[in-house]
């Protein structure tokens, strides 16, 4: 199942310094999401960058998707 793929990754990029998506996880902290939320909201990001990755077959450019 795509969830049980993609939680830890998430998990890591959540809580962890990776700059693409520091950004994105301190404006749901400021929002008063809850660890859950960031986590899936993260989870979700995570696909929307490698739909746009394979829609438009280019490498992953950290700088187009940062948040």
């Amino acid at each position: 199942e795509l969830r049980k793929i993609l939680y830890m990754p998430a998990v890591v990029v959540s809580f962890g310094k990776h700059k693409n998506y520091q950004a994105f996880v301190k404006r749901l902290e400021a929002n008063g999401k809850q660890k859950l939320e960031i986590i899936v909201a993260v989870m979700r990001k995570i696909i929307t960058v490698a739909q746009a990755v394979l829609r438009t077959q280019t490498p992953f450019k950290s700088q187009l998707h940062a948040s």
